[in-house]
């Protein structure tokens, strides 16, 4: 080739290419192989291309996954990258590229999602190899499954309650991400003692309540500060 003029002969290289039209709103990523260019799969690797990745990106990815979890998939096959050899390393990039733009995610968001998975990862090998054990009795493994579902939701719920208390800090209305970082119609409560969130249904009515309730007393202090000395007080609305 003109532009490498090293006598090495390999001279093979293979970039990703994604675009999106502000007009159709369409997007879509393309994987270039020296002048070619094609449409990449469910999944495609570039760089350090080891059939441990590619095996693993094939068992985490689906069709119609979510873009949170393509992008939980591409982060975790990098970890396994990184720590299985000495050429991958360095802070970790993402890019998610569709219809409302090209997004990059930011370090901190990253770095807090590549935790998210080690953490999990620990807890599901032990589940995992105590379910094809016959050595662990049905009672002990159904106690260990239950100390698993304990562990597992209790970390889901410190992780979401991170990631609300960073968009908070942040700012609400300054959020701008390509895909929803928490469960659609989750409540906040905004009180002295901090942000809290809801994300299931029982939760969110008990926050939905307290903040009526709020709302009557403060409406009845009003009344009563309004009311003149000698007339009657106006009935409640409760």
């Amino acid at each position: 080739m003109a532009l490498c003029p090293d006598p090495d002969e390999d001279k093979w290289f293979k970039l990703f290419i994604g675009a999106v039209s502000k007009t159709t709103k369409e997007s879509n990523v393309w994987a270039t192989e020296n002048v070619r260019l094609r449409t990449i799969g469910d999944s495609e690797l570039i760089g350090w291309d080891e059939p441990l990745y590619a095996g693993t990106m094939r068992r985490l990815c689906r069709p119609k996954m979510t873009a949170a979890q393509a992008v939980l998939a591409g982060i975790y096959v990098l970890t396994i990258a990184e720590e299985s050899s000495n050429y991958v390393g360095g802070d970790t990039s993402v890019a998610v590229i569709r219809e409302n733009g090209i997004w990059m995610e930011s370090q901190d968001y990253v770095r807090s999602m590549e935790k998210r998975l080690h953490d999990y990862e620990r807890q599901i090998n032990d589940v995992f190899l105590a379910c094809a054990n016959t050595e662990v009795s049905p009672e002990q493994l159904g106690e260990k499954l239950s100390q698993f579902a304990r562990e597992a939701l209790s970390l889901h719920k410190a992780h979401l309650d991170r990631v609300v208390r960073d968009m908070v800090a942040s700012g609400l209305n300054t959020q701008n991400s390509p895909y929803p970082k928490i469960p659609p119609g989750t409540v906040l409560n905004v009180s002295p003692q901090g942000v809290t969130a809801a994300y299931d249904s029982a939760d969110k009515q008990a926050i939905v309540k307290s903040q009526v309730d709020a709302a009557k007393q403060v409406l009845r202090g009003v009344r009563e500060q309004l009311t003149a000395p000698g007339e009657p007080k106006p009935d409640s609305t409760d």
